[in-house]
C-alpha cells in the first residue's frame, strides 16, 4: 500500500518506521514501512483492507498518532494527508453519533467544528491531483477535526460525570501514587496529604532478589511502613515483571531454563505473599508480560509464570484481590512481532476463571522506548472503552513527562518524546494533561482506580521527568490536580 506525501519530507523517517496496519477486528498485522521517492509504502503479509496509523506532527499541538480511514489494496498510491484527514473526520463524526445515541447533547461549538472539518476535507478530497493544494486543505481538516474531538470529549465528560453525580454526590474512584525512595524525605507525607488514598509499592522480583535465593526486603518494608503511617491502602507489585528494570539480572543468563526461572519466580512470590499478606489491599501479580523480553523466555512461558503467581497468591492469601497489568495497551509494537494482542490475553485470562479481580493498564505516554507514542484524549477514551470488554474493573497507571531535558541517559532508561506537546512538555502541560485524562476516567464507571506511575524524578525512576515531585523533591502542579480532583469529585 503506497502513499504520496507533500512535501515528501513532511513525514519523518522514524515516523515511517513506526507506521502500522490494523484489520477489521483492530488486530495489528506484522508489516514493514519504507520511504519512497514521493512518500512511503507499507508492506504487509495480507492484501486485506484496513487502516494505517502513524505519528504526525500538528501545528500548535505537537505529535499525535493519527489513523487513516478504511483503505483497500490498490495500485494507485493514496495521498497521505487526505487519508489522515478522512480518518480524523470520520473518527469524530462516528464517535459523536454513537454518544448521541446514548444521550449526548452536542454543543453548538462541536457542531460548528465538525462542519468546518468536513468542509476542509471536502476541499482536499476533490483536489487530490493538485498535491500541494490538497495537502494544505487536508492539514486544515486534520486540525479542525482534532479541535472537534477535544470539544466532543469536553461535552462527553461533562455530561457523563454529571449523570454519575446525579446518582451519587461522590464518584467511587481511587487515586494513588507509585512510591519510590522519595518516601525518605520528611516532606513527602505532607506533600501527598489529601491527594491520594492508596500507594502502589513496587515489590519487584529483580530488585528484591539481587542474588538468587537471597532476598533483600529493606526498601519494600520501608515503603509499606511509610504507606501505613500515611494511612494509605497498599497495592503491592507487580511481583513478577519481565522488563529489564524489574527482572533479576542473574535470570538473564541463557543458561537459565524455563524450569529454573519458574521455580525462582514461585519461590519469590511465596516469600513476598507470606511476608506482606496482612498488609496489602490489592496484589498486582504480574506486569509487562506482553513485551518484556529481559529473560530467556518465550511469550507462552511468561504467561505461564504470570498465571502461576495467581495460584501462589491464592494459596497463602485467599481473600485479597489480585490484578494483572499490561503496558503499551495500544500494542503498536505488534507491527514488528507476531504475538497475541494484550487485550486478547487479558480477556482469555479473565474468561479462564483465574479469579482476577481486575486488569491494570499502563498508559505511559511520550516515552521512547517502553512507553506509548502521544495520543489525544478521544483516543484514550476509545482505548478504555475497548478494554472495558474484559468486564472487570480497570486500574489505570498513568505517566507523562513534565520536561524535555533530564539527567537520565539513554542507556539508563527511556527518553522523553519532545514532540508530545508544542514546544515540548512542561510541568504546566503535564498538569493540564492529567486533569483532562482524569475527567475522561471519571466518566468511565468500569475504571475503579488511577495510579500515577511515578512519585519523583530521582535518578532511579523508571521514566524521566515523570514524577509529581522533581529531583529536589519540590512538588509539581500535577500534584495539585490530583488533590483538586479528589476533593471535587471523590471525597
Amino acid at each position: 500500500m503506497r502513499f504520496v506525501v507533500y512535501p515528501h519530507d513532511r513525514v519523518r523517517d522514524d515516523a515511517i518506521e513506526q507506521a502500522y496496519f490494523t484489520g477489521h477486528d483492530r488486530s495489528i498485522w506484522t508489516s514493514k514501512s519504507r520511504r519512497t521517492e514521493d512518500g512511503f509504502e507499507i508492506l504487509r503479509t495480507s492484501e486485506e483492507s484496513g487502516c494505517v496509523h502513524l505519528p504526525w506532527e500538528i501545528a500548535g499541538r505537537g505529535e499525535l498518532v493519527l489513523s487513516t480511514a478504511w483503505l483497500i489494496e490498490r495500485e494507485q498510491p493514496y495521498h497521505l494527508q487526505v487519508e489522515l484527514a478522512r480518518g480524523c473526520v470520520n473518527r469524530v463524526r462516528r464517535q459523536c453519533a454513537e454518544w448521541q445515541d446514548a444521550g449526548l447533547e452536542p454543543s453548538a461549538k462541536l457542531i460548528s467544528e465538525i462542519a468546518s472539518a468536513k468542509k476542509h476535507f471536502a476541499q482536499a478530497a476533490t483536489r487530490q491531483l493538485e498535491k500541494k493544494t490538497a495537502a494544505a486543505f487536508a492539514e486544515q481538516a486534520i486540525s479542525a477535526a482534532l479541535d472537534a474531538a477535544d470539544e466532543l470529549i469536553d461535552c462527553y465528560t461533562e455530561q457523563a460525570i454529571a449523570a454519575r453525580r446525579a446518582e451519587s454526590s461522590t464518584i467511587p474512584l481511587g487515586l494513588g501514587i507509585r512510591l519510590d525512595n522519595a518516601v525518605d524525605s520528611p516532606n513527602t507525607m505532607t506533600a501527598l496529604e489529601g491527594s491520594v488514598e492508596c500507594a502502589a509499592v513496587p515489590v519487584a522480583w529483580g530488585k528484591v532478589e539481587h542474588n538468587e535465593r537471597d532476598f533483600d526486603w529493606e526498601s519494600v518494608d520501608r515503603q509499606i511502613n511509610w504507606a501505613e503511617q500515611s494511612q494509605l491502602k497498599v497495592l503491592a507489585g507487580p511481583l513478577v515483571a519481565f522488563d529489564r528494570r524489574s527482572a533479576p539480572a542473574w535470570g538473564k543468563s541463557e543458561a537459565k531454563t524455563f524450569d529454573d526461572l519458574h521455580r525462582s519466580a514461585m519461590e519469590f512470590t511465596t516469600a513476598a505473599v507470606k511476608r506482606y499478606r496482612h498488609r496489602v489491599a490489592v496484589w498486582n501479580c504480574a506486569a509487562r508480560l506482553n513485551i518484556g523480553q529481559a529473560l530467556p523466555l518465550m511469550p507462552e512461558d511468561r504467561l505461564r509464570i504470570a498465571v502461576h503467581t495467581v495460584d501462589v497468591i491464592r494459596r497463602y492469601d485467599a481473600d485479597t484481590p489480585i490484578i494483572m497489568t499490561f503496558d503499551r495497551p495500544w500494542a503498536e509494537y505488534m507491527n514488528r512481532m507476531e504475538i497475541d494482542p494484550p487485550l486478547y490475553v487479558a480477556d482469555t485470562l479473565i474468561r479462564a476463571g483465574l479469579g482476577l479481580a481486575g486488569v491494570g493498564l499502563e498508559i505511559n505516554l511520550g516515552f521512547e522506548p517502553d512507553g506509548s507514542p502521544p495520543r489525544d484524549l478521544l483516543d484514550i477514551s476509545q482505548l478504555l472503552d475497548l478494554w472495558g470488554i474484559v468486564d472487570v474493573p480497570l486500574t489505570v497507571f498513568l505517566t507523562a513527562p513534565s520536561a524535555m531535558r533530564t539527567s537520565v541517559t539513554k542507556s539508563a532508561g527511556p527518553l522523553v518524546n519532545s514532540r508530545i506537546a508544542a514546544g515540548g512538555p512542561t510541568p504546566q502541560w503535564q498538569a493540564s494533561w492529567l486533569r483532562k485524562v482524569l475527567h475522561v476516567v471519571l466518566a468511565k464507571p468500569f475504571v475503579n482506580c488511577v495510579i500515577w506511575n511515578q512519585l519523583s524524578d530521582q535518578p532511579d525512576g523508571r521514566f524521566p521527568a515523570a514524577g509529581l515531585m522533581d529531583e529536589q523533591l519540590a512538588t509539581k502542579p500535577a500534584l495539585d490536580v490530583l488533590r483538586d480532583v479528589r476533593q471535587k469529585f471523590i471525597v
